[in-house]
């Protein structure tokens, strides 16, 4: 099934689509309820991209561990995909606001952004 992209989510959306997944921006260590995470955490149908170590503590640029935690969020997304589930992306992008991933680790931001326009679905609206 196909990724689409929303402007912003709310508990009850993710409540009544239970059978899609809702990707947002997290943080390594799955705490916190600023930006998309305060839909999504704690619900069973949203998967973290974690996009920075812990809130407020954005990624090393250079540290392969920043690298591996991405890449296994992404690759949570692509099993989901693979399996014939609707994906919703933030319009604005996964690590574009409190995670200021373009800014901090902007290999990192690349990565998640070409993820998502190599994914089935609509036309990825996100910049490098």
């Amino acid at each position: 099934m196909p990724v689409k992209y929303l402007k912003w989510y709310s508990r009850e959306l993710l409540q009544a689509e239970p059978e899609a997944r809702f990707a947002f921006g997290d943080n390594c260590s799955r705490v916190g309820r600023g930006g998309q995470a305060a839909a999504c955490r704690d619900e069973p149908n949203a998967i973290g991209v974690a996009t920075l170590y812990a809130p407020g503590l954005f990624y090393d640029p250079a540290d392969p561990v920043a690298l591996a935690h991405v890449s296994n969020d992404l690759a949570k997304v692509a099993r989901e995909l693979a399996a014939g589930i609707t994906v919703y992306a933030p319009i604005d992008g996964l690590g574009t606001g409190l995670a200021r991933l373009p800014e901090h680790a902007p290999n990192l931001h690349r990565l998640i952004v070409a993820f998502f326009r190599a994914a089935p679905g609509e036309t990825c609206p996100w910049k490098d």
